[in-house]
């Protein structure tokens, strides 16, 4: 989950935790509104993921291989 709790938009990379992502292409999959964003895992692993968010906005993704 990304959430943005400032009344400004905000940028960021998300370092995230799991070891397994490389080599593999993922589909993030927003359950609060359905978009889906497909991201390459060597990308994931050594840069993080890129979120930009408006004002007061979230994401709750879901990672599938």
């Amino acid at each position: 989950m990304v959430v943005n709790i400032a009344g400004d938009g905000a940028q960021a990379r998300v370092r995230l935790p799991w070891e397994d992502l490389t080599g593999r292409t993922w589909t993030l999959t927003d359950r609060l509104d359905g978009r889906s964003f497909v991201r390459g895992g060597d990308e994931l692993s050594a840069d993080g993921l890129y979120v930009a968010i408006d004002p007061w906005q979230s994401h709750f993704l879901a990672f599938t291989a």
